[in-house]
């Protein structure tokens, strides 16, 4: 395991993504005040000075596009359309203001383009958003307002909304190939703060419930799925670590299995990031600390009645309050936002 500092602004980072698609897999885009900046992984260490390998072949963070977006930007998503051979970058933003801006421009030029209409509907801050898999038809957005709401980015409206029993925390989707590679219904995930997790499905032009599992705590800050088994769901929720199995029948897995995971000092952990490329790696963070956590097979396995999983192990940390973190979708490290800096946090592997 390897820490370097890949960045220090002047004002704290708040939001920070690595592009999770294979055509533009080199790109990470972070936020600070109304400036976004776009950088690039490079083999080159003398793009800024670092003077060790972050993965194999990646050896620096090199900046090449500031935009100013005339607002804060909370939380923000990569379209599969971007591409760095086609230069490319076309980014979903979330406002301070409650609306969705879309951010496009060409790598090799000096302009760029955010939508003139924002994406708008929000009442309340807008706390997580993600485009759909594949072309990028949709982006699913949840907010305080106790909406999850999906846009059409063809005609650039909304195309439904839903009422959550709370502020929405999270929302992922699903990749649109199954466990055997065959192409499967378009389907979302979204988490809220009294501890639900509700899945929608978009079939006939529509999107529709199917599935909601439940914690019996609160309040839910966090949640992700498992990109390698996106039957595993894990959640931050009242400082713990849950974590449900769909495979399992629904009486089982309704409800989370929760293990305690707190500081030293009492500090709930509040955001968890599952790594793309081991499902028992995940980074965890509390407000004064940042982990990148093993956790061994036999949680999600399953156990005997008398059987528990073994202790959660610590692969690595950093102190400070965490606002963002994304994993490299190929290479094994996490980009991780502590206040005004940019760590990298590199060979998380076991």
């Amino acid at each position: 395991m390897s820490h370097l500092v890949a960045r220090t602004q002047a004002i704290p980072i708040d939001a920070v993504e690595c592009s999770p698609h294979h055509a533009s897999q080199s790109l990470l885009a972070y936020s600070a005040g109304q400036r976004i900046t776009v950088s690039q992984w490079s083999a080159d260490p003398d793009d800024d000075g670092a003077g060790k390998p972050i993965a194999a072949g990646i050896r620096a963070l090199r900046d090449i596009r500031h935009f100013h977006v005339g607002t804060r930007t909370e939380d923000m998503s990569w379209a599969p359309t971007t591409s760095v051979d086609q230069q490319l970058i076309r980014l979903s933003l979330a406002g301070a203001d409650f609306a969705i801006r879309i951010l496009e421009a060409q790598l090799a030029s000096n302009t760029y383009n955010i939508a003139a209409a924002p994406l708008e509907g929000h009442t309340g801050h807008i706390n997580a958003l993600e485009y759909s898999p594949g072309s990028g038809e949709f982006i699913a957005s949840v907010s305080d307002d106790q909406t999850l709401r999906i846009w059409d980015v063809g005609n650039q409206q909304q195309h439904s909304c839903f009422e959550l029993d709370s502020a929405g925390a999270s929302v992922a989707w699903e990749s649109s190939d199954g466990m055997d590679g065959a192409a499967t219904p378009l389907q979302v995930m979204v988490a809220e703060r009294s501890g639900l997790i509700r899945f929608f499905s978009f079939s006939g032009g529509e999107f529709s419930p199917f599935l909601t599992v439940q914690t019996d705590d609160q309040p839910l800050t966090s949640a992700c799925l498992c990109r390698g088994n996106p039957n595993f769901i894990a959640a931050a929720v009242n400082g713990q670590w849950a974590l449900w199995n769909r495979q399992k029948s629904p009486l089982e897995s309704a409800r989370a299995k929760k293990y305690g995971r707190l500081d030293a000092d009492g500090k709930p952990r509040t955001l968890i990031r599952w790594s793309p490329h081991n499902r028992e790696i995940f980074l965890m963070a509390s407000a004064d600390k940042a982990e990148v956590v093993h956790a061994e097979a036999s949680y999600f396995e399953g156990q005997g009645a008398d059987e528990a999983p073994g202790p959660l192990r610590t692969v690595a940390e950093l102190e400070g309050h965490a606002t963002a973190a994304s994993w490299h979708s190929i290479e094994p490290f996490c980009t991780v936002a502590i206040g005004t800096e940019l760590h990298v946090l590199s060979n998380c592997v076991v």
